[in-house]
């Protein structure tokens, strides 16, 4: 159907107006400017209604669309329009809606729409209903004086009304109340009274969305990881238990807190399950991840060495990308870790090559393209078996009992060590300094723990 130009879309909303007689014709109660509305309800042509890009149901969709910027730089092209038509057929409940306008009572509820034609409410029922054939959509038109902010605050409370709710999806929900408060000034206060949440909640939607802005900076480039990514099963869950996790520890140990932060993303962007995921805390990669990444058979050394050594990802360009609130989230460049390891490398190795088909290893290491979905199953994997350990290990720490079987543990592995050595020390190939090393480490380990035993010692 092709988009009729402003002035005739004006012209043909005016004369309806014009027609309308209040007492004889509908009318609509228009939540509007604190209070309500009378306003007439009309049919017009589908081809004077124009399909609202700034709409808070598909704002995430949008950005995330291949052709964003060409919406962006003209909305009301006929390209546009189709694009944004085009992903309104693609939410949820859309084919369900379009069955029930095919019914015998057609359109029962009016959409909102300015005089300008933009509609405000009812832009998958237009859609709809110009798939079905129809010519004509009924529609509640506001006062020629409406502002940006007034449309924005009238989306909002049309939100808080059963008749006209439609569940935003997660991220468009963040966007939403980024929104409100950034552009149009609501207060964390306004908008948790607005969206019946409390004020805490909101402070977290700011958080969560300032976390998934840093992941999408870490692959510097905006397009790389799309917001849509994050309305897949359970990453929602997962973001907010990250979020709430990081802020738990965040002023007592910020250095903590970050590796937990990285650990989860790294996680989450290897495709984990959530099951696995909320069983990461700050000390898994060195307690688990390491040695789980080692004892894969293809790629887990050097996915290993990257965290370790904390190097560089090189061949991961892109353009720079200045998002909103990452900083809040991100805080200054951290130093390099008192553990010798730094997973914050691999994470951004790993949000680089997001949607590419192979993921080159630092040169130091590698320097060959490996297919991405290669390391990130040996990451996923290494997770996965990590995750099981530790969580047969939270079961047997409890009490009173946990050092003593977690140090039978550490015995019965160490007594695998010696044979396997003697198998392995002849081949020219084995790494004895990197083995030496790891026996120094174990020596300084043992150490420590017989300096703590004789300061508990009983007399």
């Amino acid at each position: 159907m092709t988009l009729l130009p402003e002035e005739t879309r004006r012209e043909q909303i005016s004369a309806a107006l014009e027609a309308h007689k209040p007492e004889q014709h509908e009318n609509a109660n228009v939540p509007w400017k604190g209070g309500s509305e009378i306003c007439s309800v009309v049919k017009i042509s589908l081809d004077a209604a124009v399909l609202n890009h700034k709409s808070h149901r598909i704002r995430a969709e949008l950005e995330s669309h291949p052709d964003a910027e060409e919406i962006k730089a003209d909305p009301f092209s006929q390209g546009s329009q189709d694009l944004v038509a085009d992903v309104l057929r693609g939410t949820v409940g859309f084919e369900p809606l379009k069955e029930d306008l095919a019914g015998d009572e057609g359109q029962r509820d009016c959409g909102i729409i300015t005089e300008a034609g933009l509609l405000v409410n009812g832009n998958t029922r237009a859609v709809a209903l110009r798939d079905l054939v129809v010519r004509h959509i009924k529609v509640a038109v506001l006062p020629g004086d409406a502002t940006e902010q007034e449309i924005a605050d009238l989306e909002l409370r049309l939100q808080m009304q059963r008749d006209f709710k439609q569940a935003y999806t997660f991220t468009n929900e963040l966007l939403f109340v980024e929104d409100l408060i950034s552009i149009y000034g609501y207060s964390q206060d306004d908008v948790a009274k607005a969206r019946r949440r409390s004020e805490k909640e909101v402070a977290q939607f700011t958080r969560l969305l300032a976390l998934i802005r840093e992941i999408q900076a870490r692959a510097r480039s905006v397009n790389r990881i799309p917001l849509t990514f994050f309305d897949e099963e359970k990453k929602e869950q997962i973001l907010i238990e990250l979020d709430q996790a990081y802020e738990k520890k965040r002023a007592r140990d910020p250095e903590a807190a970050r590796r937990l932060r990285d650990a989860r993303i790294l996680a989450l962007l290897a495709g984990n399950t959530y099951r696995d995921i909320r069983l990461v805390d700050e000390s898994f990669a060195k307690d688990y991840l390491l040695d789980s990444l080692r004892e894969q058979e293809q790629l887990g050394e050097e996915i290993a060495t990257i965290i370790e050594a904390g190097v560089a990802a090189e061949g991961a360009g892109g353009e720079e990308v200045d998002l909103p609130g990452v900083e809040d989230v991100m805080g200054d460049e951290a130093e390099p870790t008192e553990n010798g390891f730094d997973l914050s490398k691999l994470v951004d190795l790993v949000a680089q090559s997001h949607g590419d088909e192979n993921v080159e290893l630092p040169t130091g290491y590698s320097g060959r393209q490996i297919p991405r979905d290669q390391v990130l199953a040996v990451i996923a994997d290494a997770i996965a078996e990590s995750a099981e350990e530790k969580k047969t290990d939270d079961k047997r720490v409890k009490g009173l009992g946990g050092p003593i079987n977690l140090l039978k543990d550490a015995r019965k592995k160490l007594r695998r060590v010696e044979p396997a050595y003697s198998a392995a020390a002849s081949d020219p190939a084995f790494n004895q300094g990197a083995f030496e090393y790891e026996v120094k480490k174990l020596g300084s380990d043992a150490d420590a723990l017989q300096a703590e035993v004789k300061k508990h010692k009983r007399k």
